[in-house]
């Protein structure tokens, strides 16, 4: 998902870079080579760098907002960072450029992008004649919009800093500084003497996360779950940081008058080694410090299945180490196996749980840093709903891929079953019928950045371990359901018809023969199963499908739609062998169809071949019925509607 935001930023970067050679002879001078920076190069930090929220800053729905700082640029042309938080503690609002950045008169332009994991990349260039702004400001703004699910201490974690100047030459960001954040903790009334101060808890951000399954090798003839050669190889990575809660508090046994200082950490991943491999590297300031760090992971120790480890001492004292930059970065990769574990239907995925056992710090000394808790994280391996190409998008190769195996069934060549969508879970059937299509239609647009319908990641946990808000929720309203026998069911009405033959026999194809018969398909009860997503609405005719057989020996039959399918769904028909199998599905964009049943679907027309004319005498009838079987309706999301059947007619053939 970042990719793509790289390349737009980037893009836009360069093409600001294009707009600022018209005519820059004055900006050049101004702006001259790429600074040497005389003093600290510059940071960008989290401003403010710790509070606390409580009483009605703190209630569900409150809104506190952070400012992004850059310290000591020099001609400040574009910058990007990414930001994380807790997601049970906050959400994103807003993001503003800050009034810094275009202090100089030039013109921003702004790019961001918001995960539902609870982190959200935000960058922004400027164009014009004037030079960047040199100095220390306010370069963005964040609204934090409290949950209400989560209370106490939680880290603000700023990441991936970057910067340019005005000619897009690099500006050197030294550090990234994060922010600590305290939420409904209560503020003592009295400082007692002996009571241990609080001690940090060590976690990954972020607790919860998606990580979506793409197509490592294919081509768009033979997409979807291909895996990558091995698990290492693998593009399709969840990413962890590894991180302290609040810096330590904790008192310096050499000088109990300040705080111990961070020289070193430890920890071990704990993982489910048949579902993933991880990789693990020392953080930014970690490595600018000097630290030496001993790490076993996939990649170096292979054969610690299921176990990897990081520890990083310091050399030498008075280092300053931010404590709350992080400690490590860890890179979850799904082993191959994963992809055909899952495929893209509703709530699919595969849940692996990332545990952090034996969390160390020590100080610069050696002397013992007390930790609070080691926090786990949990990563939901899984496609996008609908993605049957597994690009990360749904859109119209998704829709081919799948409405050329419409009709498949399990054992014939076109039948793939990573595209058997509908019903999920252990309730698949085996064939790719009409709800799958709708299952894709009725996605399109969809994408990894933006999911429809919203696809959160999974918490195993559920809500036991969470703090319930003050105001519990109100119950949702449930659609009073219609007595059982008003189910819709699909009915050909009539259910018998005579048809009369002419005389003499006519000749040539059956289609123009006299005198044929017409039925309709009908819905004849309205829906009233509740929608899957909002059980509190009624679910809409999406989709509908239904086989009908015939004696192709004595008939001919032609399908065309009924008023509800008219200019907002596509048909399609298969016939052969005296088998139709006929199906619309709703034209992505185009809303519900209407009319909503009860209504007809479909009108089928009925003539005879030339040869019964021959095979029945005057006073005589032949019968001849019309069976129909496998109707099928569903909603606009491809989830099928219950119905109780459908019925056939018969037709009742002689002269008059």
């Amino acid at each position: 998902m970042g990719s793509r935001f790289h390349r737009d930023f980037h893009r836009r970067t360069a093409l600001n870079v294009a707009c600022l050679l018209i005519g820059l002879v004055v900006v050049v001078v101004v702006a001259g080579a790429r600074p040497a920076y005389s003093t600290d190069p510059p940071v960008m930090r989290v401003e403010p760098a710790s509070t606390k929220l409580s009483g009605s800053e703190a209630a569900p729905g409150a809104v506190f907002t952070v400012e992004i700082v850059v310290e000591g640029v020099t001609n400040l042309g574009a910058f990007e960072f990414e930001i994380t938080t807790d997601t049970t503690f906050f959400k994103f609002g807003d993001f503003n450029v800050g009034p810094f950045f275009n202090s100089t008169g030039r013109s921003a332009s702004c790019l961001q992008r918001v995960g539902d994991d609870g982190s959200a990349r935000f960058g922004c260039t400027t164009q014009g004649e004037p030079p960047g702004p040199d100095g220390t400001g306010v370069v963005a703004t964040i609204d934090l919009i409290v949950q209400g699910i989560g209370a106490g201490e939680t880290l603000l974690l700023l990441s991936n800093c970057s910067a340019t100047d005005v000619l897009a030459e690099e500006v050197l960001i030294s550090g990234c500084k994060s922010a600590q954040l305290d939420l409904n903790l209560p503020t003592p009334t009295a400082v007692i003497l002996g009571t241990p101060a609080p001690f940090p808890r060590m976690a990954k951000l972020p607790a919860l996360q998606n990580v979506w399954l793409t197509r490592q090798q294919g081509t768009l003839e033979e997409p979807g779950k291909i895996p990558p050669p091995d698990c290492l190889a693998g593009t399709d990575i969840g990413r962890l940081s590894e991180g302290l809660s609040r810096a330590t508090t904790s008192p310096n046994p050499k000088n109990p008058s300040v705080a111990q200082q961070i020289g070193a950490f430890e920890f071990e991943v704990h993982y489910d080694a048949t579902k993933v491999c991880v990789g693990i590297t020392s953080g930014a300031a970690w490595s600018a410090a000097g630290a030496v760090c001993l790490i076993e992971e996939s990649s170096s120790k292979p054969q610690l299945e299921g176990v990897a480890r990081i520890g990083c001492i310091t050399i030498g004292k008075g280092l300053g180490i931010d404590e709350l930059a992080p400690l490590a970065l860890i890179d979850i990769y799904p082993q191959p196996e994963i992809y055909s574990q899952a495929k893209p239907n509703q709530d699919n995925g595969v849940v692996v749980q990332i545990n952090n056992v034996d969390c160390d710090l020590s100080d610069e000394q050696g002397h013992a840093i007390p930790v609070f808790s080691c926090e786990d994280v949990d990563i939901t391996f899984r496609y996008l709903e609908g993605d049957v190409d597994a690009d990360c998008d749904v859109d119209a190769f998704d829709a081919a891929a799948i409405a050329f195996r419409w009709g498949a069934e399990k054992g014939s060549l076109t039948y793939k079953d990573f595209m058997n969508l509908e019903p999920s879970g252990t309730q698949a059937d085996d064939d790719i019928d009409v709800n799958d299509l709708q299952f894709v239609y009725g996605r399109v647009g969809s994408t990894c950045d933006d999911p429809h319908p919203p696809q959160e990641p999974v918490n195993p946990k559920g809500d036991a371990d969470q703090t319930p808000t003050a105001t519990p929720p109100s119950p949702t309203p449930t659609p009073t359901p219609l007595p059982p026998g008003a189910k819709p069911r699909i009915n050909v009405s009539p259910d018998f018809q005579t048809l009369l033959l002419t005389s003499p026999p006519p000749l040539g194809l059956c289609s123009d023969n006299p005198g044929p018969v017409t039925f309709e398909v009908i819905v004849k009860n309205p829906i009233t199963t509740e929608d899957p997503k909002d059980p509190s609405q009624f679910q809409i005719l999406g989709a509908f499908e239904f086989e009908l057989q015939y004696d192709e020996m004595s008939l001919c039959v032609d399908v065309r739609p009924g008023p509800i399918p008219q200019g907002q769904m596509n048909c399609i028909t298969q016939q052969a062998g005296g088998v139709i199998l006929y199906g619309c599905t709703t034209i992505p964009g185009s809303g519900p169809p209407a009319p909503q049943p009860p209504e007809v679907l479909a009108e089928i027309t009925v003539w005879v071949e030339s040869e019964v004319y021959s095979i029945i005498s005057i006073g005589q009838k032949r019968v001849f019925e019309l069976v129909t079987k496998n109707c099928k309706l569903s909603d606009l999301l491809g989830h099928r509607i219950k119905s109780t059947g459908c019925s056939g007619a018969t037709i009742s053939v002689r002269y008059p």
